[in-house]
């Protein structure tokens, strides 16, 4: 971080954030004036029409967004280091299904309580990445046995969740929404709890300083590999609680700050919340404004993207060896 190089990359990561932070406010179905924006947030136009959209609608998404874009972009730099697979991700290890999955079953047993939703999620996301990480340990622990081992449990569980939908199909998290991931209906009294866990969870970065660092400062390394999983489930969970299943972003964020930062995880973490952020941010805004009025779930794109980017990273491996 204290290079000049990352230095004048953080800033312009920021700079970039807060400018289309604004276009998000400003742009949508209905255009609103920088003017009218700083009028709302700090004078006295508070009960305007545009006021309400603003307040309720747009900066709410607007901190989801970069919540669960910074949870879910850490999370994969977190799980492609511990697990040393640069294919991993929340997504194509089974993470986010298997938090959705104790999401539609959170929504059906507990409808009313829904302030425990983003620690329910985080209950499912834990639950799989341990399964996860046993299995391709007990199926020789090499990279391609613990990828295939999240596949089948990323199928179990989106299997199950299917099933929960066809007999629960009323459900708010079993919605083909929530199945593709959109921001469109952004609950507070979900997304406020999870972005709160999300920054504890960022704040918490043993592990990230790699294993033979954290042994030279007497860290236990196995102890500290499941703490990593730990933080890692803690980020997806709360991510998916009100993003829904959003996939990608753990994949594509972290390859692309590494090239840009290097490996050091104590830098990368950081790159990876910003640019996961911005990410997801960017998505978001062309997926309700480029088809305007209509709306595109902002999981297609993130989908569109990542695809290509995962079979690349495939080929690539597969040539390498």
């Amino acid at each position: 971080m204290k290079s000049p190089k990352n230095t004048v990359l953080l800033f312009i990561l920021v700079f970039s954030l807060v400018v289309l932070s604004f276009l998000s406010l400003s742009l949508g179905a209905v255009h609103i004036k920088i003017s009218e924006i700083i009028d709302c947030f700090f004078f006295s136009a508070i009960d305007t029409p545009k006021a309400k959209i603003l307040r309720f609608v747009r900066l709410p998404r607007i901190i989801a967004c970069i919540a669960g874009g910074a949870g879910l972009a850490c999370a994969g730099s977190i799980i492609q280091s511990v697990l040393r697979n640069p294919l991993g991700s929340p997504n194509i290890i089974g993470v986010n299904s298997g938090a959705g999955f104790a999401l539609i079953i959170a929504s059906v047993l507990l409808p009313s309580s829904v302030i425990l939703f983003p620690v329910v999620a985080f209950i499912g996301s834990l639950i799989t990445v341990f399964l996860v990480y046993a299995l391709g340990l007990k199926s020789g622990s090499s990279k391609y046995a613990i990828i295939l081992s999240g596949v089948v449990v990323n199928t179990l569980f989106s299997a199950l969740s299917d099933a929960m939908q066809v007999f629960f199909p009323d459900t708010i998290f079993a919605r083909s929404a929530f199945r593709i991931g959109s921001f469109a209906s952004v609950m507070p009294k979900i997304l406020y709890p999870a972005a709160i866990l999300i920054v504890i969870a960022l704040a918490v970065t043993v592990l990230s300083l790699g294993d033979e660092v954290a042994s030279s400062l007497g860290v236990n390394v196995p102890f500290a590999r499941g703490s990593a999983l730990i933080i890692a489930a803690l980020l997806s969970g709360a991510s998916v609680s009100f993003s829904g299943l959003l996939g990608f972003v753990g994949l594509i964020v972290p390859h692309i700050v590494r090239s840009l930062v290097g490996n050091e995880m104590g830098v990368v973490l950081p790159f990876s919340a910003l640019c996961g952020s911005l990410l997801v941010l960017l998505c978001d805004l062309i997926a309700r404004t480029a088809f305007s009025p209509y709306e595109v779930p902002v999981g297609i794109f993130l989908a569109l993207l990542g695809c290509p980017f995962f079979m690349f990273l495939l080929l690539n491996k597969k040539k390498s060896e």
